[in-house]
Order: structure tokens, then C-alpha cells, then sequence
């Protein structure tokens, strides 16, 4: 494959296509130094082939303060000198990435009024506050201080540096007629509006010599009105490539269309990252790489079979399994665990102030406290229930040695990822239940089908550890009409158990009734969505996804009612209730999405029955697929901790 061929950038020599992109832990130590979770983390993706590992620091927290790892001081140098050795150890290249700063999409420093950017335009997170304009003689300091910051990681041994000039943040600011308003030589025309970026580039060559590779990472197409187009890109590529960088790092979008910059799972339509990186490459004549959805490894590797790009970039593939490179290496892509774009163990983790962690694998962000060993006792283990947590349960038991048996209610193994896939926008969900399906047969793990669980059995069975993963249903309301033959659950939609007639009133105007709702609009069909709150999607979910959700909203005519209930289901029609009022809507199927509840009778009916019991996922209550795996994974190595 082309993906393990050797590259190089320039005189660095790397041992595949395949890097790291800079995904932080978030887990730095007080100084901004690197932490030994970090040195874990990073280290671990090395280890898994990985041929370039990209971090990141900020080269000075003047204007913005502390944000995580910074290059400023030597406080941290020897700590990130042990975290470049323990990547080296396992054949893999370091490169950091500076950022000079986030500008008017971070936040406001401490004693200041409005975040410091390239001119005086709206911040992005408070339209209303308007950012500073940095003076000429603090873009002179930042300059300096990325210099310094390529010095001092290039004598901790690092390979290469990134410079951060992507995504709207502030070199990017100040390189767009967007945000960059300035009539001084930091401003104008491109040339003017490239002058940061260009004086970046000059002072690390100053400081670290032309030897020294840099990689640039930029947006040549913002995909809003009045951002960059990809004539523009192309011309910053060429100007870059003049003033000597040795490769391209190519990104797509930016805050404003922040779900082409990490493409959430609803972003299942062509990969424009690499259409556009394509149109980059032909441009220049030295390397070009990229992310976007580059975890499927047929998708990565016909990028470089068609020479759009030169090395790929994965993010959020690598948090999912830190040895995607050597899985596929060794010919075994079906036990490569599959990123599912959800965003919550990572991005949402992160704006959380948490360190960074994976919703479908419990070990990321904690390689060192989350590694547990073959259990010294092989026990048995009955998990009932193939949905996400028993699944992962199921498996890390069988890892561990013990003996394990999963009943399942129905014929497949999947439980609620099953609908949660069923939508074409989300079908990047699938790929994991093939996943846990393959990890199953290859345990040998027993897998009993059609088996409804019932307290007896379970005791009959005697098992030293019964998990229980029996996961949730659709909530059911008591309403006039709600048993007819034209209503039915939004799960059994997305399962393909029932299918709506032409006029649909969806009935929940949370994520899953929003879901349905486009999922049925995109099959031609004319939906209503009633919500008996003031607004649609009131549950937490990560500004991604919502962005994402909201956009292909606007692109269909669902009919969206808040503040409305339904009263009654009658033949032909629904009869709904908003301040008062009842009135008609015509409609042919009724999708009830008002919640689930969870399954968990089994429970308190196995309380003292048998020798250990935990209960796990949405059987606790109904939550993420991240709670759900995390829960089975957790369960195990606490049973093998007990040993």
C-alpha cells in the first residue's frame, strides 16, 4: 500500500504517509510543560506505527493566557525532551505545532475587555464584543516568540515544525480580508495580509535554519460568505511554498462552518478535504497532507493512489485505536476500532475542560491507569444484552481470559446503535457494530440469540459476574389514539421495522426526533415535527453537531411546531394543543420520539442472587454510546481488579 511507503518532507525522512494531526491531551502539566499522561498518550500512536506524531504549544500566553502546552519558557524543556525521546523509541518523527495565537474565536484574558486579533471585528463566541487590534510592536513580539518557541523545541530533539495559520484563528485572521480590516502593512492586499504569516516563516528559518523543515497549515476555502476562496488559496500556497516551507498541511472551513474543519458524523457527503487539497497539490511542487475523514483505510489510501495528496493526517481515527497503522499493516483492518465522528470523547471533553478521551475506546487519554492485565482468575462471565456496553464488556472480558456468554433479545448484535446508524447521514455507526461483531467471533465469544433474559435463568446459570447491558426502550405516552396501527417509534423507523407513508408528524423535537425527521425529509417526505418545549434540540450537544444539524435543517421544509403537544391520535389527523388551542394537522404515520426509559427490571430481581452483578449503559439510564462502553469496559476491569 501506498500509505506505507516512506516520504519525505523535506530532508526528514519519515517511515509511512500516515501522521498524527495535532490532537491535544489537555492534560498539561501547571507550567504549559508536557505531562507524563501526554508523554503516555502521544507515545502510544507511536507505537502503533504511526509515522508522524504532531503536537502543539503556544508560543507565548501574553495576550490570551495559559491555554495548554507553551513553548515560552524552560520550565517544561526537559519534560518535553522525554516526551520527543519516548516517541523516537518507536520509529516515529515529532513535529509542534506553534500557534501564535486564537484571536477573535478564543476567549478574554483576565483584565482585559475583548480578545486581541487582527483588527477590530466581532468576536466569534459574543458578536457584540469587538475584538483589539494588536499594535505593530506586539505582532513584531509574536513573530520573536515563535522563533524562540522553533528554537527551543528544535534542541529537545523535535523533527519539524507546524506553523498554525488555519481555521479563523489569528494568523489566519490576519491573512483574510474577512477579519483583517488593518490599512497598515499588516493589511491591505495579500501581500499586505500575508506579511504575518510570511514574517512567521523567516524567523524560524532565522532561528532554526533552512534545514529545518516547516510545514504550513492553512484554509484555502472558508465555505462562508465573504472567506477565502480557492483562487486566494491557491495563490497563499504558492507565496508560502516561495518563502520556503517544505510542505502543506491543508484544512477546510472555519468557526463559522466548523463541521467541514472536523467533519461531525452528519458530514457524510463527498470528503472535501481532499478535493480541495487536490486542487492544492496541483499547484506546488512540494508535499501536500490532510485530515478530514481519513479514517476508513480505502478512503485514505486512494487519496494517495490518486495524487491529491501526499501524506494523510488522522485526528480523531487515532484516539479511536492508537495501532491503526500497524492493524492495517498486519492485514487486520476488521480489528481496527472505527472512529464514528460523534465528537464527545474528544472535542466535547475538551471544551469541557477535561483531558481527552474517546467514546469508543475507554483507554484513550489514560494509556497508563486504564491498561489492565490478563486476570489472574478466569472467571464466568454472563452478559446479557448486545447493545455498546455489553458488547464492550463482552470483549474485554474475553481479552482478560475469562469465560464469556452474551444473550441477546433479538437476532443481531448492535441493540440501539442499530437505529442510531440507520440514517444515511449516520451511517458511519455501522462500521462499529462490524467491529464488535468481529471481535466477538474472533474472542469466541458465545453468543446466544432470541434469548429475553429472566431472573431464573440468570441464577440457573450461576455466573461469578452477570453484566447488565439490557439497555433502553422507547418511552410509550398515555394519549388518546396512541395504540392505533399508523403510530410507531422512531427506533423502529431507523431499524427498518416500520415505514412511514408520505405525510409524517414526528412527535420529540430532541436529537433523535430531529434525526428521524431529516432522515424521513430526505426519503421525499413531508414531516412535522411537534415539541412541547420552546425550542428543538434543547439537550447538550457539542456546537459541531448542532451546527451541522441546524444546516441541513435549513436545507429541507420540515415544518417545526414548539411549544405544542399532542393530544390525540385520531384517523387521518393528529389533534394538537399550543397555548391553549387544540387544532388538526393531517397525516398519514405518527414517529413518537419523546425519550426511552430504561430496561432494568432484572436488576433489583437479581439483588443477592448472584455472586457479582453490574449494571451498565443505558440500562442505568439513557445516555451516550460513550457511557455505555465505558460502563462495559469499566465493569471488567474492576471485576479483574477484585481478583
Amino acid at each position: 500500500m501506498k500509505l506505507f511507503e516512506s516520504g519525505y518532507i523535506g530532508k526528514m525522512k519519515l517511515k509511512n504517509r500516515i501522521a498524527m494531526a495535532p490532537m491535544g491531551h489537555a492534560a498539561h502539566d501547571t507550567d504549559g510543560g508536557y505531562s507524563p499522561l501526554e508523554r503516555d498518550y502521544f507515545a502510544e500512536r507511536a507505537k502503533g506505527g504511526t509515522g508522524l506524531i504532531m503536537c502543539g504549544g503556544q508560543v507565548t500566553s501574553k495576550f490570551e493566557g495559559q491555554l495548554g502546552n507553551t513553548f515560552e519558557s524552560e520550565t517544561g524543556f526537559n519534560r518535553f525532551e522525554q516526551f520527543v525521546d519516548a516517541v523516537h523509541g518507536y520509529g516515529a518523527k515529532v513535529c509542534v505545532q506553534l500557534m501564535p495565537g486564537t484571536g477573535r474565536v478564543g476567549g478574554v484574558l483576565p483584565g482585559y475587555t475583548a480578545p486581541t486579533s487582527a483588527s477590530a471585528v466581532p468576536a466569534f463566541w459574543n458578536p457584540d464584543v469587538i475584538c483589539r487590534p494588536m499594535t505593530v510592536e506586539e505582532i513584531h513580539f509574536l513573530v520573536e516568540a515563535t522563533g524562540k518557541a522553533a528554537a527551543m523545541v528544535k534542541r529537545a530533539g523535535a523533527d519539524c515544525v507546524e506553523i498554525h495559520a488555519y481555521g479563523g484563528y489569528l494568523t489566519d485572521q490576519f491573512m483574510s480580508a474577512l477579519w483583517n480590516k488593518r490599512t497598515d502593512e499588516y493589511g491591505g492586499d495579500l501581500n499586505g495580509r500575508m506579511r504575518f504569516p510570511l514574517e512567521l516563516i523567516a524567523e524560524i528559518k532565522k532561528t532554526c535554519g533552512d534545514d529545518f523543515p516547516i510545514i504550513f497549515k492553512f484554509t484555502p476555502v472558508h465555505m462562508i460568505e465573504g472567506g477565502r476562496e480557492l483562487d486566494e488559496g491557491i495563490e497563499i500556497a504558492k507565496m508560502v511554498e516561495k518563502a520556503g516551507v517544505q510542505a502543506l498541511h491543508v484544512d477546510v472551513g472555519c468557526y463559522e462552518t466548523w463541521y467541514h474543519s472536523i467533519p461531525p458524523i452528519y458530514d457524510y457527503k463527498e470528503n472535501i478535504h481532499v478535493e480541495i487539497s487536490g486542487k492544492i497539490k496541483e499547484a506546488v511542487n512540494i508535499p501536500v497532507m490532510s485530515a478530514g475523514k481519513m479514517g476508513d483505510p480505502e478512503v485514505a489510501e486512494q487519496a494517495l493512489e490518486d495524487g491529491k495528496l501526499d501524506f494523510i493526517s488522522l485526528g480523531r481515527p487515532l484516539l479511536a485505536d492508537p495501532q491503526w497503522a500497524n492493524k492495517l499493516k498486519e492485514g487486520r483492518a476488521d480489528d481496527i476500532i472505527p472512529c464514528i465522528g460523534c465528537n464527545e470523547g474528544c472535542m466535547a471533553r475538551i471544551f469541557d475542560g477535561k483531558r481527552i478521551g474517546c467514546a469508543v475506546n475507554p483507554v484513550t487519554g489514560k494509556e497508563r491507569e486504564n491498561v489492565i492485565a490478563p486476570s489472574k482468575v478466569s472467571k464466568s462471565v454472563l452478559v446479557i444484552g448486545g447493545g455498546p456496553g455489553g458488547l464492550e464488556a463482552a470483549i474485554t472480558a474475553a481479552q482478560q481470559g475469562h469465560k464469556v456468554e452474551l444473550w441477546e433479545r433479538s437476532g443481531r448484535l448492535g441493540g440501539n446503535l442499530i437505529a442510531a446508524g440507520g440514517s444515511e447521514f449516520k451511517k458511519d455507526i455501522l462500521p462499529l457494530i462490524d467491529y464488535y461483531k468481529a471481535q466477538i467471533d474472533k474472542l469466541g465469544v458465545k453468543v446466544t440469540y432470541m434469548k429475553e433474559a429472566d431472573a431464573e435463568d440468570v441464577v440457573r446459570y450461576d455466573p461469578d459476574l452477570a453484566v447488565l447491558a439490557t439497555g433502553s426502550d422507547p418511552v410509550i405516552p398515555k394519549i388518546e389514539g396512541i395504540d392505533r396501527e399508523n403510530v410507531c417509534t422512531a427506533v423502529d423507523v431507523l431499524k427498518r421495522k416500520r415505514y412511514p407513508k408520505d405525510n409524517v408528524v414526528v412527535v420529540g423535537g430532541g436529537l433523535v426526533g430531529i434525526e428521524t425527521s431529516l432522515h424521513l425529509a430526505m426519503q421525499g417526505k413531508h414531516v412535522t415535527v411537534v415539541e412541547m418545549l420552546d425550542k428543538i434540540l434543547a439537550e447538550p450537544i457539542f456546537p459541531i453537531d448542532a451546527m451541522a444539524l441546524n444546516k441541513m435543517l435549513s436545507e429541507t421544509d420540515i415544518n417545526i411546531l414548539t411549544g405544542t403537544k399532542l393530544s390525540a391520535v385520531k384517523d387521518g389527523e393528529v389533534l394538537v394543543e399550543s397555548q391553549g388551542t387544540v387544532r388538526s394537522i393531517p397525516c398519514d404515520t405518527v414517529v413518537l420520539a419523546i425519550g426511552m426509559r430504561s430496561n432494568n427490571k432484572l436488576e433489583d430481581e437479581l439483588h443477592d442472587k448472584v455472586k457479582d452483578i453490574v449494571t451498565v449503559g443505558d440500562a442505568v439510564q439513557p445516555r451516550k454510546i460513550l457511557n455505555a462502553a465505558w460502563e462495559g469496559y469499566h465493569a471488567i476491569k474492576a471485576a479483574t481488579e477484585r481478583d
